[in-house]
């Protein structure tokens, strides 16, 4: 339960960096649907850009909040 806490805290944080894009993209969402959403996401395998590399951990660690569950 505590790392699933941490995990949801990070994915928050991270959040809060992020560009405006994905900012808007995940805004208002509940912790549930943020975390579906970001699992079934698809961003670029390699990333470039910051926007790319924080969609990628975003959705690792959407991941690993599902399998703490």
């Amino acid at each position: 339960m505590t790392a699933r806490t941490a995990t949801i805290n990070q994915i928050k944080g991270m959040l809060i960096a992020a560009p405006e894009q994905l900012r808007a993209r995940y805004r208002d969402l509940p912790n549930t649907k943020l975390i579906a959403a970001l699992a079934t996401s698809r961003p670029t395998k390699t990333p470039v850009t910051a926007a790319e590399a924080t969609a990628y951990s975003l959705r690792l660690l959407a991941r690993r909040w599902l399998d703490l569950t």
